[in-house]
């Protein structure tokens, strides 16, 4: 049978305006909302195998509303341009002759629930387009949502992973927490967690209510409210509960494109090339698609060309190649200016000692492989080395497409010291630039943008084999695996250079791209220890080690194993009948902040908390250094592992080193220079962040501090506290300073500096009544995130975040991330751009390490001081703010001398 897809419209209209930026068309009529109906209408449309239903709300007042006036009374009135779109859009549902449902007196959800129940019973699978929590209720076997915005199915397992109830529940827990987007009461004072804990006891609100004895289950206070919320428990029932017996009668039909017929407003709201590709379409056979393709994307119909294919119609075809003939053959015909997409196989993830043992290769509709070192009884003649090097040479003449790809060239240059010269074109990097928060890895991405299941490394080995090396791996299997890795990598580009905007696009290849190669360099040269001191210091910490766990031993009941969890939790919470304020699937919490919590509680923690420290240190920095071959410590940078855009590290991770404690000062006196007429040099940027702010904010004081070279939190200290009390509290200003960024408030301000909340409620209020510019630009930053759902970095990178089902502490905690995503998100463009021009300009210093806003360099010592000062020129200049860029430069045998 076929399937049934309802749309919530006015649910989709609103996402489609505020996730495409702020399009006009030539007459200046506002086109962002119109532009993600087309692309909706063009993809849905394609799909034979289905029946295309639009739930639209009454005209008429809505029953809720009689029921309670307050429904929905906290919205805010929708912005001019998209009331604008919205008569548009109606006007073209109204000539488009779509199928249509709706009901007097009631929402869209109620619509779309007795759509979806009376369908569903009828034997038809139910796909609803929405990301609505309140239809979540409706999730079955047959009935699922899409959410076009993640662009995810959303099925009874991702309810209960979201909100850790189940569809059957979503009515009894949306009746307990309420729901503030709708104004729904819900129990006052009873959240997510409260309302967790009455379903693990009670089922609905009837057997909730019909208990004589919640102060025994639930305390006193929860108790007392959920008898003072009773009335407001049910009365939100009502509200959340969805119609599914509304008669409603359609005679489905199925009609070609739609948008055919309004060619005529296409052409009026600049849409002319839409209908450009709609009528394409016409003349070739469509497959069925996924309603999911490209929903929001402008640049995806905006385009003269055929849109790529759609996710059910991704074709595997791989191709193996033995013979050398064919392969030249085949690689000769390639017009060296197109761009190939290249995979490598190996036989692990070391760049420098795991061995090549084939490559991959597309440039149109399949994946070459080509097998180099296979190695099992019976296989087939591969290609010589001679032959693999110009075959790799003749790739490298060509601009070049991978996922992941620093990888693939790293390897390569490693194996036969061939470098790649010519442009890094990389999709998980425009991967992470269009969802820098999602997966980016290849299967991932092909499972989200093209609905295609890789196929699985595992699954190409025995499930006892414990060594999986790819050599082993047959090359006709080897061949539909590694093909189908370059010819996805191929497809993949395309489409997500397609959806990014313009400037995203451009930034990619004038930063993003470049900065692939700037990382290689620092990856492949690494830093240098001395492993004499190591060892002696690991020597140290065992022996302390061995101290503190006969204290631990001393004051337990029992021996145990320290570092099991679960022995610990017993030891402290059974055994010594300690209080725990958190808990997680297994048991009582004995994570850092639990320990930290019971400080005072008992003499053993402090030692744990000891122990904990010293072993984390041991095992993640001393005992992988001295496991190293050479003196050289290669980190691997990870470009795309922060959704701020910060570069991660790991293997080892040398970001994480602390940077306060005498132990991580420790562990960076033992980074030094590879030769004794060698130096360490460090730069980094002063005060970035808050130079960022005054950036943004324009506020004069800040401006004219930086802009005079004054210390900016004596300044601010001053401007607070006065001039008497200024240096006495200049660590208070600091605070507030740097904790505004990173979204701080009264209670992280009264913890970190030991005083009550009030005063620290007070200084925050002193401190904006200073700088009251800071005070409103922050303000309309996050009324800016709201509204756009998505930050924005200098260089125009953007962040996003879903606001429409958030809870309020969701919501509270977006917009933090979101004003942070913002200064750091700026610094790294800047630490990145700098990197870049460094590289750039071959200086005679080799980049070693970038830590944040803090690059290390190796130097000749005679010319440390010379090249400090170019390098401080580049990064002082290399974006023009409406403040100085200062940079600091120290200089010293180790790492931990240079700041």
């Amino acid at each position: 049978m076929k399937k049934i897809i309802l749309i919530d419209t006015f649910g989709f209209f609103f996402k489609s305006y505020y996730a495409i930026p702020k399009l006009v068309n030539k007459d200046g009529f506002p086109t962002g909302l119109l532009t993600g109906f087309a692309n909706l209408l063009n993809n849905i449309f394609k799909d034979e195998e289905s029946y295309t239903i639009f739930a639209l709300e009454s005209k008429s007042r809505l029953l809720r509303k009689e029921l309670f006036p307050e429904y929905k009374a906290n919205r805010k009135e929708a912005p001019q341009d998209l009331k604008e779109q919205l008569s548009v859009a109606i006007e073209w549902i109204g000539k488009m002759d779509l199928n249509l449902a709706q009901a007097e007196g009631y929402e869209a959800d109620d619509v779309i629930a007795s759509l979806a129940s009376s369908y569903s019973k009828k034997g038809h699978k139910v796909e609803i387009v929405s990301s609505d929590k309140d239809l979540y209720q409706l999730i079955t076997d047959d009935i699922y949502l899409y959410d076009p915005t993640k662009k995810i199915d959303i099925h009874q397992k991702e309810c209960f992973e979201k909100f850790k109830v189940t569809p059957d529940e979503f009515i009894t827990y949306q009746s307990i927490v309420g729901d503030s987007s709708d104004n729904i009461p819900g129990i006052k004072g009873i959240g997510p967690t409260g309302a967790l804990k009455i379903l693990e006891k009670f089922k609905s609100l009837e057997e909730l209510y019909a208990c004589n004895d919640l102060e025994s289950i639930f305390g006193k206070r929860t108790a007392s409210l959920i008898a003072e919320g009773k009335d407001t428990a049910f009365l939100s029932r009502e509200l959340v509960t969805l119609k599914k017996d509304l008669e409603l009668h359609l005679e489905l039909k199925h009609t070609p494109n739609p948008l055919l017929k309004i060619k005529d407003e296409l052409i009026k709201y600049d849409l002319k090339k839409v209908l450009q590709t709609i009528e394409k379409t016409q003349s070739t056979p469509i497959k069925a698609q996924k309603v999911s393709e490209s929903l929001f994307s402008e640049d995806s119909l905006e385009s003269s060309t055929p849109k790529p294919k759609s996710p059910s119609s991704f074709v595997l075809k791989t191709k193996l190649i033995l013979e050398e003939s064919e392969l030249f053959s085949l690689l000769d015909s390639i017009p060296i200016t197109m761009p190939i997409a290249f995979d490598i196989e190996t036989t692990g993830l070391n760049v420098r000692e795991d061995v090549l043992v084939g490559f991959s290769f597309a440039t149109s509709d399949i994946g070459y492989y080509v097998p180099y070192k296979h190695s099992y009884l019976g296989v087939p003649a591969q290609i010589s080395k001679e032959a693999l090097l110009r075959a790799l040479k003749t790739i490298f003449a060509h601009p070049l497409i991978g996922h992941n790809l620093k990888f693939d060239l790293e390897v390569i240059e490693s194996n036969f010291k061939l470098v790649y010269e010519g442009v890094v074109q990389d999709s998980m990097i425009l991967a992470w630039l269009l969802d820098p928060a999602g997966y980016v890895g290849l299967d991932a991405c092909m499972l989200r943008y093209f609905n295609h299941e890789m196929i699985k490394f595992e699954s190409l080995f025995n499930k006892k084999s414990k060594d999986k090396n790819f050599s082993t791996i047959e090359v006709t299997e080897a061949s539909s695996y590694a093909g189908e890795d370059a010819l996805a990598t191929l497809v993949l580009f395309k489409k997500l250079a397609s959806l990014l905007e313009k400037p995203l696009l451009d930034l990619a290849y004038t930063l993003e791209f470049p900065f692939i190669k700037t990382i290689m360099s620092m990856e492949q040269l690494g830093i240098h220890i001395n492993k004499a001191y190591f060892q002696k210091f690991l020597d140290e910490l065992n022996e302390r080690l061995k101290v503190l766990t006969e204290k631990i031993h001393a004051l337990s009941p029992t021996p145990f194993n320290i570092n099991s969890t679960k022995q610990l939790g017993e030891v402290l919470y059974v055994q010594l009948g300690l209080k725990s304020t958190k808990k997680t699937k297994t048991g009582f919490s004995t994570d850092e902040e639990s320990l930290k919590s019971l400080l005072d509680a008992h003499p053993m923690i402090p030692y744990l908390l000891e122990y904990r420290e010293l072993t984390k240190l041991t095992s993640t920095y001393l005992e992988p250094f001295l496991s190293e071959k050479t003196s050289v410590i290669h980190t691997q940078f990870i470009q795309t592992g922060t959704a701020t855009g910060r570069l991660a590290s790991k293997n080892p991770n040398l970001q994480n080193i602390p940077v306060k404690t005498e132990l991580g000062r420790k562990i960076r006196e033992g980074f030094v220079a590879r030769e004794s007429n060698k130096t360490l040099l460090s730069l980094d940027y002063s005060q970035i962040e808050l130079r960022l702010l005054a950036h943004f904010s324009k506020d004069p004081s800040l401006v004219k501090a930086f802009l005079e070279g004054k210390d900016i939190h004596f300044q601010s200290a001053m401007l607070i506290f006065g001039e008497g009390e200024a240096k006495e509290k200049r660590h208070i200003a600091k605070s507030i300073n740097f904790g505004l960024i990173y979204g701080m408030g009264a209670r992280r301000l009264a913890s970190n500096l030991g005083i009550t909340q009030a005063e620290a409620k007070g200084y925050i209020e002193s401190y904006f009544a200073k700088f009251p510019t800071v005070k409103n630009y922050l303000n309309g930053l996050k009324e800016e995130i709201l509204e756009k759902g998505y930050t924005y970095t200098l260089l125009g990178r953007k962040r996003y975040f879903d606001f429409s089902h958030a809870s309020e502490f969701e919501r509270a905690n977006y917009l933090r991330e979101g004003v942070n995503a913002l200064f750091q998100g700026s610094a790294a463009d800047l630490i990145k751009l700098s990197m870049n021009k460094i590289i750039e300009s071959k200086l005679e210093a080799s980049m070693l390490l970038q830590i944040h806003d803090e690059l290390v360099f190796e130097v000749d010592k005679s010319k440390a001081s010379i090249v400090a000062k170019h390098i401080q020129d580049i990064m002082s200049n290399i974006y023009k703010l409406r403040v100085p860029l200062v940079c600091n430069a120290s200089i010293g045998e180790n790492w931990a001398m240079l700041k």
